[in-house]
């Protein structure tokens, strides 16, 4: 074989997985996911592409049990935006335990708000007759609009 045939195969080889996930990370969901099975965790791991990385990411696969929600729940600071990117990834959360249904924001308990500094509160979400609970950290982004976390479920 000429040494341009070993480049162009090489490069071929190359090219044929670029889109595949990282294997390393698969290994490693694979052997969290036997390892969180093994111990009994309500907990799974998934690899993702995102911005052309694989991202691992840990779901919860039962889904936690509803409790009533408190009588004194308030609006959120969140404008309806940044309310449906969040309802959005708390979805995928409940995508994990095979809830599709889009989420149903019924209010929130305020936890902290101090100006320059981040947001949070407690985000009651239907399910059923009830509700979950996430906790959400909004922070203004220095790009411009702002940043969130999602904590969550909790019980």
């Amino acid at each position: 074989m000429t040494y341009r045939c070993v480049i162009l195969l090489a490069c071929s080889l190359a090219l044929s997985f670029a889109g595949c996930k990282n294997p390393t990370a698969t290994n490693a969901v694979r052997q969290l996911n036997r390892d969180a099975e093994r111990s009994g965790s309500p907990y799974r791991f998934r690899a993702d592409r995102a911005a052309g990385q694989t991202v691992v990411s840990k779901y919860r696969m039962i889904p936690p049990k509803p409790s009533p929600a408190p009588a004194s729940l308030q609006a959120t600071a969140a404008n309806a935006e940044l309310q449906r990117d969040i309802l959005a990834k708390i979805r995928y959360i409940q995508q994990g335990w095979g809830d599709i249904a889009w989420p149903t924001l019924l209010g929130v308990e305020v936890v902290a708000i101090e100006a320059g500094r981040p947001t949070k509160e407690s985000w009651f979400v239907k399910m059923g007759d009830s509700a979950v609970r996430y906790d959400i950290t909004m922070t203004p982004s220095p790009r411009g609009g702002t940043d969130f976390s999602v904590t969550g479920p909790l019980e």
